[in-house]
């Protein structure tokens, strides 16, 4: 446990720890709405979410901050109560990721069917029996 940190002012560091995991919710909340918009917003989106992760990673015990166990136990009732609130912020980005990670390999995969369907590649066949323009028919294998 590093008590410098802790000595210093717990309180100020859950605040910012809270403030972090609204900017990753609302982080989460732009690439969710955009995930449907051209490429260059869902890539702003997801670079702004990258920033707002980073930020939230810096304040954490990889960057040599104490765990929020311990910031609780050197807190007071107001501190404790931010730790909850930090634990239910922590619990959203958890669902909502979860979901959007999700549904991003849902429209990848639609979109590689779309591409798939588009070029008749290996597999997909046209009205004629053609997997590309020119070919005849594959010859199915006998047994």
């Amino acid at each position: 446990m590093n008590t410098a940190l802790l000595e210093i002012a717990p309180s100020a560091h859950l605040q910012e720890i809270l403030q972090a995991t609204n900017e990753v919710l609302s982080g989460l909340h732009l690439l969710e709405s955009c995930c449907f918009g051209p490429p260059d917003l869902i890539e702003a989106a997801a670079a702004d979410l990258g920033t707002s992760m980073d930020m939230l990673s810096r304040l954490g015990p990889a960057a040599g901050h104490p765990r929020l166990a311990e910031l609780e136990l050197a807190s007071d009732d107001t501190g404790r109560q931010v730790c909850d609130q930090i634990r239910l912020n922590v619990g959203r980005i958890a669902t909502q990721s979860s979901g959007l990670s999700l549904e991003l390999r849902r429209l990848l995969a639609d979109t590689r069917d779309a591409i798939a369907i588009a070029t008749g590649s290996t597999g997909m066949y046209d009205a004629r029996g053609r997997t590309t323009s020119g070919q005849f028919r594959r010859i199915r294998g006998t047994m």
